[in-house]
């Protein structure tokens, strides 16, 4: 983990729909919070869109990709870590295929102090909330993959549970020189 610029450190979590992106999140956010750490949570704008059954603004990936950028671009100088279920990168997946775009995109993505993880399944899907089936959402873990790899951009894979939201607060704590007195644990 190493920091090319100033402003606050990006917490990138990829998976598919259902692959415990907002679980660990919200688990990685709590764990930093207790350690005192200057940390701020951004989600999904398009499960904002989702929920409100705005289906048709969600077919306009230029404007969600406007909105979730600006959750992140808002919080650059103001917190130390900005954690996310919902990268930008994402947009390359549900978004126009126009090279213009998918340039576009990934130039404001390097903008930021990324740390990438992708999230692993290890639970049941659950639909609710979801516009994809349980195969949809495995091929977005594939691409994912395919979209990181194929911009040279390092990641690590961390189980959907616990174990993976330990890991990455641990990580993270370590890098910040805090020591880690809270973890997760299986009941």
């Amino acid at each position: 983990m190493e920091k090319k610029k100033d402003g606050a450190l990006v917490i990138n979590l990829y998976g598919g729909p259902g692959a415990g992106k907002s679980t660990t999140a919200a688990g990685v956010f709590s764990l930093l919070k207790l350690h005192a750490v200057s940390t701020e949570l951004v989600t999904e704008y398009a499960k904002d869109l989702t929920w409100e059954n705005r289906m048709k603004t969600l077919d306009n990936q230029y404007y969600v990709f406007g909105k979730q950028h600006h959750r992140l671009f808002r919080l650059v100088d103001q917190v130390d870590v900005i954690i996310t279920d919902s990268p930008i990168l994402l947009s390359l997946i549900y978004g126009d295929t126009h090279a213009e775009f998918k340039d576009a995109v990934v130039a404001c993505f390097k903008e930021f102090n990324n740390v990438n993880y992708i999230i692993r399944r290890t639970k049941a899907y659950v639909s609710a909330g979801r516009n994809q089936t349980f195969e949809e959402a495995k091929e977005v873990d594939n691409v994912t993959r395919r979209i990181l790899g194929s911009n040279d951009l390092p990641y690590a894979v961390v189980p959907g549970e616990y174990g993976g939201i330990n890991q990455v607060a641990q990580e993270l704590l370590e890098y910040l020189g805090i020591e880690c007195k809270f973890k997760f644990a299986p009941k």
